[in-house]
């Protein structure tokens, strides 16, 4: 059934304020998306999902920025080495560690007028020197890189340092339980196999990461959302675009409760 009235109300009061105890669990994936920030923003712990197979042609080793000459998205892909159908996340090496090379002349073409450009390339580059040779590696350290830059102090662990067992289904609440979270902040995603009841039985309330994506400054029009974070950082710089994140609100309206099929 839908969240109404005063619980439609508590639901989005829990979900657009930072609570002392809120989980976020999710794959590391290349250069995320503005998302995964805002949920950066409002977790106390923020887990990634390194133990989970890797998927091709997936965002774990590509994301997207604005191309202003085509107006249009394009790819930065980290090339990954051959490797067997079930490999995980976490054991996902990289078939060049000089890709990046590639990735900054990109960056530096397209945003070449963009304000913040070398800053941002500031960070990017203290990750891209140390040349990493794991995919997980190489993902979680950009993601952490520009946290710190927008300003945000989460506490990042990793699914791997734990020997929690359970499948999508179960192991989620597993983690909550055992790092003592009280809410569950989780990708709309999960929403099909997130057991909302089970979380509640266990007094620990979910939260789902819906929102409409917040629009800035680019350099071309019309706006094209749901790029990097590196597009909002090159054009707005950390300050801003934390402010912009932190001023997201999240949509709590379609939020269902009651047992997940």
């Amino acid at each position: 059934m839908q969240i109404t009235g005063q619980i439609a109300e508590q639901t989005a009061c829990l979900a657009n304020a930072r609570h002392p105890a809120m989980l976020f669990i999710t794959q590391p994936t290349y250069l995320p998306w503005v998302g995964i920030f805002k949920a950066i923003s409002l977790s106390e712990t923020y887990v990634f999902y390194d133990d989970q197979q890797f998927v091709r042609h997936s965002w774990h080793n590509r994301n997207r920025a604005l191309d202003p000459v085509k107006r249009e998205p394009a790819f930065l892909t980290v090339p990954v080495a051959r490797h067997h159908r079930d490999t995980l996340i976490r054991d996902m090496m990289i078939a060049d560690p000089d890709f990046y090379r590639d990735h900054v002349s990109k960056l530096r073409a397209w945003y070449a007028r963009a304000p913040f450009l070398e800053p941002t390339l500031d960070v990017l580059l203290e990750i891209y020197s140390q040349r990493k040779t794991r995919l997980a590696d190489l993902n979680c350290g950009l993601t952490i890189a520009l946290a710190r830059y927008l300003g945000f102090r989460t506490s990042f662990k990793f699914a791997s340092e734990f020997t929690i067992p359970g499948d999508k289904y179960t192991r989620p609440l597993a983690f909550a339980r055992s790092l003592g979270c009280s809410v569950y902040l989780t990708q709309v995603g999960t929403q099909d196999y997130t057991d909302i009841d089970a979380f509640a039985a266990c007094g620990i309330d979910v939260v789902f990461l819906r929102f409409p994506h917040p629009e800035y400054r680019q350099l071309s029009k019309p706006f094209v959302p749901h790029l990097s974070i590196v597009d909002m950082l090159m054009n707005i710089g950390p300050e801003e675009s934390a402010a912009l994140i932190e001023g997201i609100e999240l949509d709590a309206r379609e939020a269902e409760v009651g047992a997940q099929s």
